[in-house]
C-alpha cells in the first residue's frame, strides 16, 4: 500500500466590504502574487455577496460567505486529492472585516468537520468599523444637522447592515451585533488566531473613521479637525517602487496637540484672532457650494438607490430572515453544506456553473472572459513593479516595527487627547477587543476617497494614488513576512503578538 504525502498549503480569504463585490479586491490579490514568495498560500475571494445582497446584515452575508467558503474547500479537496489546508488566514476590508470575525466565530463549531483540522493563522483589517459608524464632534450647525441627517439615511435606509454599522439594531430580547461580535465565541474565535492586525486611515476617510478602525475611543484627527502634524516613519521596513512613494506610516506616539497646522492659513504670521476668523471664512466659502451639491444631488439619488435596495432586499430574503430570527438557520447551513447536490439553493438565486481558477479563487464562467480582459487592461503585472533594490530589509526590521505597532497609542500617549463619548455598546465593543492584542497600523493615503485608496479598489493603473500604491506594496511584505514564520512560532516573543 502505497502512502501518499499531502501537500500543506495556507487558506487566505479576502472578504470584499458594503454594496461591493470581489473585483474589490483584485488589486491586493494581483500585488500580493507579486511579493509573496510562498507558494502554498491559495487566495480565494468569495463571490456571492455582491451589491445588493451585503445589506441584507452581518448574520446571513456571514452564512452566505461560511457556506460557499465551505463548498470552495470541498471542491478544491475533490480537485486537488493530494492537497489539505492546515492553515487558514483572513483579510477583511471595511464591512468584510466585520463579516470575517462572524465567519471565524461560527466555522468551529456548525461547520467544525471542515476546520477542525486548519489552524487559524492571520487576521487582518482595513478601514473595518469594528467599533461601528458614527459622527463625533461636529464643528458647526451644518455639521450638526448633516450628520444627523447622514446618520438617520445610513440607519434606516442601508437595509439591515446600516441598523447594524450604526448600532442600531438591538432590542431586549438580542443584543447589537457588533455587541455579540466582541463576545462568546465570536471573541474566542479570533483569539485563535496567531496574529490580528487593523489597519485605519486617518485621513479622507469619510466613510469608517479613524477610531473605529483602530479601535480606540480616542480620535485626535477628529478632536483637532485634521489640522495635526504628523510625522511618519522615515525608514519603513521592505523594498518600494522607485516611481512611487514611501507608504506613510505614521508614528502615533508622535502625535502631539500643540503642533497644529492650518491647510490655508500660516497662523504663525498673523495675529491668532484674525487668522481664526480669516480661517472660519474661508471655511464656509469652501463648504458651502459641496454642501448644496451633496444634499440637492448626491443625497436624492443615494436615497432612492438605497430605498430600492432595502425594498429588494426585504422582499427576496424574508424567508431567510424569518429563519435567522427563529435560530433555524444554523441548521439549514449544515444541512445545505452536506449536500452536494443543493449547496447552492440557499445562497443564490442564479448561480451559475462554478469553476476554479489557479489562484484558488471561484468564478463565474460567464464572468470569467470579462474579468481577465479587466485585468490585463487595468492593472500593472509584476513585470512593472520597479522595486528599490538598494535597500535590502532583515528580519529585525520586521520585528522591531511589529514590536513597536503592537505596543503603540498606550498611554500616557493617547490621554493628551479627549476620549470620544461611547455609548454602552460601543464601550462594551472596545472593553472586548482589546483583551486581545493587535498589530495596529495608522496609514495616510493620500486620495480624495482613502476608502477606496486602502485597497485601491478601482484596480491599479496610471491614476492610482502614489501613496495608496505604496500602502499595498507594505501591506503584502508584511503579509509575506508573517507567512514566512508560520512554522517559527517561538521565534517572536510573546509581547509582541
Amino acid at each position: 500500500m502505497t502512502i501518499i504525502n499531502k501537500k500543506d498549503q495556507h487558506l487566505f480569504v479576502l472578504i470584499h466590504g458594503l454594496w461591493g463585490n470581489y473585483k474589490h479586491m483584485d488589486s491586493l490579490k494581483q500585488i500580493f502574487k507579486s511579493y509573496f514568495k510562498n507558494d502554498q498560500i491559495v487566495i480565494f475571494t468569495p463571490a456571492e455577496n455582491a451589491k445588493f445582497k451585503t445589506i441584507d446584515g452581518i448574520e446571513l452575508v456571514g452564512y452566505r460567505t461560511l457556506i460557499e467558503l465551505c463548498q470552495f474547500i470541498k471542491s478544491y479537496y475533490n480537485l486537488n486529492p493530494n492537497s489539505r489546508f492546515t492553515k487558514i488566514s483572513f483579510l477583511g476590508y471595511s464591512m468584510g472585516g466585520l463579516v470575517s470575525r462572524f465567519v471565524i466565530g461560527k466555522m468551529q463549531n456548525e461547520c467544525y468537520e471542515f476546520f477542525k483540522d486548519i489552524e487559524p493563522y492571520l487576521f487582518i483589517t482595513m478601514a473595518t468599523p469594528h467599533i461601528g459608524v458614527n459622527f463625533y464632534n461636529p464643528t458647526s450647525i451644518v455639521k450638526i444637522i448633516l450628520y444627523s441627517f447622514l446618520k438617520f439615511l445610513g440607519s434606516n435606509v442601508l437595509g439591515k447592515s446600516g441598523h447594524e454599522l450604526f448600532i442600531s439594531d438591538g432590542n431586549l430580547n438580542k443584543e447589537p451585533i457588533l455587541v455579540q461580535l466582541s463576545k462568546g465565541d465570536y471573541l474566542k474565535g479570533l483569539e485563535r488566531f496567531k496574529y490580528r492586525i487593523a489597519m485605519a486611515n486617518t485621513k479622507n476617510d469619510r466613510t469608517v473613521a479613524f477610531y473605529t478602525s483602530f479601535i480606540t475611543n480616542v480620535d485626535p484627527f477628529i478632536q483637532y479637525n485634521h489640522t495635526l502634524k504628523f510625522q511618519y516613519e522615515s525608514h519603513p521596513p521592505g523594498k518600494y517602487d522607485k516611481f512611487h512613494s514611501l507608504p506613510r506610516i505614521l508614528d502615533m506616539d508622535k502625535l502631539d496637540p500643540k503642533l497644529l497646522y492650518s491647510p490655508f492659513i500660516k497662523i504663525s504670521n498673523l495675529n491668532d484672532d484674525y487668522a481664526s476668523i480669516a480661517l472660519h471664512y474661508w471655511k464656509w466659502i469652501y463648504m458651502i457650494p459641496m454642501l448644496i451639491f451633496i444634499i440637492c444631488v448626491i443625497l436624492p439619488i443615494a436615497f432612492v438607490l438605497n430605498l430600492s435596495a432595502t425594498i429588494y432586499s426585504y422582499i427576496i430574503n424574508y424567508k431567510y430572515a424569518k429563519m435567522l430570527r427563529d435560530g433555524d438557520l444554523p441548521n439549514l447551513v449544515q444541512n445545505k453544506i452536506s449536500n452536494t447536490d443543493k449547496l447552492k439553493d440557499l445562497v443564490v438565486d442564479t448561480y451559475s456553473t462554478i469553476t476554479i481558477s489557479n489562484t484558488g479563487t471561484i468564478v463565474n464562467e460567464e464572468e470569467e472572459e470579462e474579468e481577465e480582459e479587466c485585468t490585463e487592461t487595468s492593472s500593472l503585472s509584476s513585470n512593472e513593479l520597479h522595486l528599490d533594490s538598494t535597500h535590502h530589509t532583515d528580519d529585525s526590521e520586521w520585528l522591531n516595527f511589529i514590536s513597536k505597532y503592537s505596543n503603540n497609542w498606550k498611554n500616557p500617549n493617547s490621554e493628551k487627547f479627549t476620549k470620544l463619548p461611547f455609548d454602552n455598546n460601543r464601550l462594551v465593543i472596545l472593553k472586548n477587543l482589546n483583551t486581545l492584542s493587535w498589530i495596529r497600523i495608522p496609514v495616510y493615503v493620500k486620495s480624495v476617497n482613502a476608502h477606496a485608496g486602502i485597497v485601491a479598489r478601482r484596480g491599479l493603473d496610471n491614476h492610482t494614488a502614489k501613496t495608496s500604491y505604496a500602502s499595498l506594496q507594505f501591506t503584502s511584505q508584511l503579509l509575506d513576512f508573517l507567512f514566512k514564520r508560520c512554522d517559527d512560532y517561538t521565534s517572536i516573543s510573546d509581547d509582541i503578538v
